[in-house]
């Protein structure tokens, strides 16, 4: 082997064992348990923008999933003529002594998930708040959960999000990176005592803790809501706990062009926001690295049997790991594609650098230092 193999294949076998690392810890991290116990009172805030498939059965899951009138919840819409209104209000009229809808009005400078939660927010009146996108269903485990963590002295809770009910070939590619890249890193950093990580799907935060950070200024002007959370979090050390049950997520990637879209924004978010990390980015898979390895020498078959075997690792991991923590599992193909999704990550690094605009739900915004947004012209 040349010089550069070694070097690959080194580096393979190290990031292998980390991958391995990584599963293991989000086996230990995630674990299904009976949805027994009473639930604390909780105001469950819904920012709201556009049709999301399933939209109705997301908010109606935590109602139906609250039997005793424990939660309230917000569902936070910027006007009446946004199509999630009339769905939002027939859900609300279902259950109005613990649902109704707050509309928000323009979000003008402000990010408009962001603008919805903070809106929202003065509007709540129990003592620990949750944040959950319109995507996310969680469903009686999910809360009982929560209250759990609350109950055992937790300030905040960060729930992640299992995005395995996905099915078309956008939606996978899309989802593949929540429970085999985000939910992993995730899980290891909890273990290690790095940090917990925070995820749109859940967060649940004490109110007091959350004014006293006084982070919900800077929230409508970053692209990232979730991280910047955690980092106050962090920062304040406040307890955190990773809650032990994945967020059901009914994430939508559109077709295939529009999964690589939306990958591309949030590589262009992490580029921004934490840009270090994201230089280091590529050197997190072991598999490109391996395949780099098997070009630079064709006649030689070691590293090419060395990437198939780190592919095969990584598709067995993928598989047992949503069929002992996840709620669904991908389709096959989805699984076999994981590998070579690996590699595309590393197209996808080299797309962010020239690019410094995203758009959310309609509206596009520039990217700053630090992950701040500004809006630009419609």
């Amino acid at each position: 082997m040349s010089a550069f193999e070694l070097i690959a294949v080194g580096h393979a076998a190290v990031l292998g064992l980390f991958y391995l690392g990584s599963y293991l810890a989000a086996v230990a991290a995630f674990r299904r348990r009976p949805a027994e116990g009473k639930l604390r009172p909780m105001t469950l805030i819904r920012p709201l923008k556009g049709l999301d498939v399933g939209l109705e059965e997301n908010l109606r899951a935590p109602l139906d999933g609250d039997p005793e009138g424990s939660l309230e919840c917000l569902f936070a819409v910027e006007s009446e003529d946004d199509p999630a209104y009339a769905i939002a209000t027939r859900v609300a009229a279902l259950s109005p002594s613990r649902a109704r809808v707050v509309v928000t009005g323009p979000s003008g400078e402000r990010m408009g998930k962001a603008h919805n939660m903070v809106s929202a927010l003065r509007h709540a009146t129990r003592d620990i708040v949750v944040f959950s996108d319109s995507d996310a269903r969680a469903d009686r485990e999910t809360l009982v959960e929560t209250s759990r963590a609350f109950d055992a002295g937790a300030h905040a809770v960060s729930g992640l999000p299992d995005a395995s009910f996905a099915r078309g070939a956008g939606d996978v590619l899309v989802c593949l990176s929540f429970n085999h890249g985000f939910d992993l890193l995730a899980a290891l950093a909890a273990a290690a005592g790095v940090g917990v990580f925070f995820s749109g799907a859940w967060m649940a935060v004490r109110r007091d803790t959350l004014t006293n950070l006084g982070v919900l200024d800077r929230l409508g002007h970053q692209a990232a809501d979730d991280f910047t959370l955690a980092d106050a979090l962090r920062r304040a050390k406040a307890r955190v706990v990773l809650l032990p049950r994945l967020v059901p997520l009914y994430e939508r990637g559109g077709t295939v062009l529009e999964a690589v879209r939306h990958l591309l924004k949030w590589s262009r978010i992490v580029r921004w926001t934490v840009p270090l990390p994201f230089v280091l980015l590529p050197l997190a898979t072991p598999l490109p690295l391996v395949a780099l390895a098997c070009a630079s020498a064709p006649a030689d078959l070691r590293p090419a049997g060395l990437w198939c075997l780190f592919a095969a690792l990584r598709v067995a991991a993928a598989r047992l790991f949503d069929a002992r923590c996840a709620s669904s599992r991908y389709p096959w193909w989805g699984y076999a594609a994981l590998p070579f999704l690996d590699i595309a990550n590393v197209g996808l690094w080299l797309l962010s650098w020239p690019g410094g605009t995203i758009e959310w739900r309609g509206r596009r915004y520039r990217l700053r230092s630090g992950g701040r947004l500004t809006p630009l012209a419609t």
